[in-house]
């Protein structure tokens, strides 16, 4: 792939030898197939996430920071740019900086949602729990399918559960809609059993953490309700006790 990006200057090859590179842990030659990409198409989004994704997970965060840095101050309007830099800014605790990015591209639809899911979790970390959840829900309407678990968790531990349930409800008919397809798509297109069995294990995972998410929500629902009634009648107690163990 290399030898073909030498030979016809196509960057897909590069593109390719990079990500083989990196899925096979040598990240200090995925990295500089970034930098030769970037500095022949310093506008390849591709190349520049890479890099500074390959740089943050060889504990090269300040590099990673100050490429996304010089990129903004050549491009100071790319909203590709400005959400990059917020999201490495958040991951640093750089929060002010973080905000004040990530404040510019949340209304774009295309990042709306990991802009107000990052606001999110700044907004907690500093113990606004009201911008924390607004934040969350724009994210999930922005990626409903992204953010989901995220928002029925949060919805549960602040005890809204009458928001929570439709969420979970939602997340396990989604479940089974994926199979079906899964299963048609499998028929129709011929794929192999092992792919299906891949895809079918790993909805199934995602299935269990849902199941987990679901069960969590009714424990602390059932609490609450005991929590209520502690005082009351034995009646009540009753009630929610078997509430709890649904």
């Amino acid at each position: 792939l290399s030898a073909a990006y030498n030979a016809l200057g196509e960057p897909s090859y590069l593109k390719s030898h990079m990500q083989l590179l990196a899925q096979n842990g040598q990240d200090s030659a995925a990295i500089e197939d970034a930098r030769v990409l970037l500095s022949e198409f310093p506008e390849d989004s591709l190349a520049l996430k890479s890099l500074v994704q390959l740089l943050s997970k060889n504990q090269r965060s300040g590099e990673a920071l100050d490429t996304l840095k010089a990129y903004h101050q050549r491009n100071p309007k790319s909203k590709f740019i400005l959400f990059t830099l917020g999201l490495q800014e958040a991951a640093m605790d750089l929060n002010h900086e973080a905000e004040q990015h990530l404040n510019k591209v949340k209304n774009d639809s295309l990042y709306a949602g990991g802009a107000y899911f990052t606001l999110s979790s700044l907004a907690l970390q500093k113990g606004d729990t009201a911008k924390a959840i607004k934040d969350l829900e724009l994210a999930y309407k922005a990626e409903p399918d992204t953010y989901g678990s995220e928002m029925a968790w949060r919805y549960g531990i602040s005890g809204k559960y009458d928001k929570a349930y439709p969420i979970l409800d939602s997340l396990v008919k989604s479940e089974a809609f994926l199979d079906s397809m899964i299963s048609v798509r499998a028929a129709n297109e011929g794929w192999s059993a092992g792919k299906v069995g891949k895809l079918k294990t790993a909805l199934k995972e995602e299935s269990a953490k849902h199941q987990f998410l679901y069960g969590n929500v009714l424990l602390f629902n059932a609490e609450s309700i005991e929590d209520k009634y502690r005082s009351g009648d034995s009646a009540k107690r009753d009630s929610a006790r078997v509430f709890r163990e649904r």
